[in-house]
């Protein structure tokens, strides 16, 4: 039943993933919109429900709304980089002085408030960046996410099948943070990610506006070979990290609103560190 949970949840969020990416019109903006928007609601949600496993309160529904808000608006807007980030700053600023005037308890306030701003900072702001490079281009932001799930996917079988065939004597690399993560599971998740990295320098890009191909040519040499192996090694830090979250909180999944899959941190965990990682090199190279 899990099984088939998990495909339905697979199915539903590639579709209606790849529909934002690749329909042009407003019906897959706003079907992007959504997609964001949701998921940024639930991320942080999710990350209030593990920490308060261990007596960590925060603002919950405020954070939460407010990151769903903040993504909501940067789709629909153009915001560069150096105003998104002072927009930031002022927005933070602004919570922690409104709280403090209204909230009479300030002992409590003041650990809720900072558990708030870190959640907000650690989850909602690394994320945020993959709106940035959707607004750049969409075919972006699709070649990001694929190469870093296949990645994440390619680790997997070759973990698994590793360790059926060394009898679970496969090497790991953090078993006290996550037992099933194996040397030979990178292995194969990095010639997953490079080889799908390479297939889709040739076929996605062709398809972006001609300045973005002028600048991408400059760099053919090096690209998909760099991108390839940042994106998997960015993904399985950002794994890592929310899988010491959850063992520091004593969860196995983040939520359960994905059916068969956990919760949305549990799907965008690999991205945390790759949208920032991938938009900085977009604007390294002037793409």
């Amino acid at each position: 039943m899990t099984f088939i949970l998990r495909t339905i949840s697979f199915i539903v969020l590639v579709s209606l993933f790849l529909f934002s990416m690749l329909w042009e019109g407003v019906a897959a903006q706003i079907a992007f919109a959504g997609f964001a928007t949701v998921s940024a609601f639930f991320v942080v949600y999710e990350t209030f429900s593990m920490i308060e496993k261990i007596n960590k309160k925060g603002f919950k529904i405020l954070t939460s709304g407010v990151a769903a808000l903040m993504v909501l608006i940067m789709v629909f807007y153009e915001i560069q980089i150096i105003m998104f980030l002072i927009a930031i700053i002022f927005l933070v600023v602004g919570m922690w002085v409104f709280m403090l005037f209204v909230y009479e308890d300030r002992d409590k306030y003041v650990d809720k408030a900072v558990n708030s701003l870190g959640v907000f900072m650690m989850v909602a702001m690394p994320l945020s960046f993959m709106v940035l490079i959707y607004r750049i281009d969409s075919l972006l932001l699709l070649f990001m996410v694929a190469v870093t799930k296949i990645g994440d996917t390619g680790a997997y079988l070759s973990g698994t099948m590793s360790g059926k065939l060394m009898n679970g004597k496969n090497h790991k690399v953090v078993p006290g943070i996550s037992p099933n993560k194996s040397y030979e599971g990178v292995i194969g998740g990095l010639i997953c990610s490079v080889l799908l990295s390479l297939i889709l320098a040739k076929t996605i890009f062709p398809e972006l506006n001609s300045a973005n191909i002028e600048s991408l040519d400059k760099h053919t040499i090096h690209f998909p070979l760099l991108v390839g192996i940042v994106l998997f090694f960015g993904g399985f830090a950002g794994d890592l990290t929310e899988s010491v979250l959850k063992r520091t909180c004593g969860v196995k999944d983040s939520g359960s609103m994905i059916p068969g899959m956990g919760g949305f941190f549990d799907f965008l965990d690999s991205l945390m560190l790759n949208a920032p990682l991938f938009y900085l090199y977009l604007l390294y190279f002037d793409v």
